[in-house]
């Protein structure tokens, strides 16, 4: 009866110690779970440049509006295949790229020649040489960033 006894005390203590352990593991767990930015992905999603950003003085620019595509200018859609596809100010581009952590490596990336020598096919030239250098990226609360220049410069996009 004795050893009877001292088992079920001795289970119980071990029963008391799980549930302090399962206790603490949900805190922990609770504390440290991704936050709903950290599990965004990039794929499927399609991405309207906001502007480009300078890291070392905090500037920002916007991109010339498009007169020809209007709300579709500067989007770009990244496929789960490695396959990019978009629309820089007048043209359609498209390419792949590759991800690994927080790097990503444009491989190709061009598309059709339409329009003519402007100030909107300079900022359609800058906008494909920006995206085809870009080495880094983060998304964070619905938005990606596109570093390239050494991480000196981003590209913003919105969802």
């Amino acid at each position: 009866m004795i050893r009877r006894i001292v088992i079920v005390k001795v289970i119980k203590s071990r029963l008391c110690i799980a549930g302090l352990v399962l206790a603490i593991l949900t805190a922990v767990i609770g504390i440290t779970a991704c936050s709903e930015d950290e599990i965004e992905s990039i794929y499927s999603t399609n991405w309207k440049l906001y502007c480009y950003g300078n890291t070392d003085d905090g500037n920002i620019r916007k991109p010339l509006e498009s007169p020809m595509l209007g709300s579709r200018a500067y989007t770009v859609r990244f496929s789960e295949d490695g396959s990019i596809s978009g629309y820089a100010c007048f043209n359609e581009n498209m390419g792949s790229y590759r991800i690994w952590g927080d790097s990503i490596q444009v491989l190709s990336f061009g598309g059709t020649k339409v329009g003519s020598d402007s100030p909107y096919l300079e900022e359609e030239d800058y906008y494909m040489s920006s995206f085809r250098n870009c080495s880094t990226f983060e998304i964070r609360n619905r938005q990606l960033k596109l570093y390239y220049n050494n991480g000196k410069e981003y590209m913003l996009f919105n969802r």
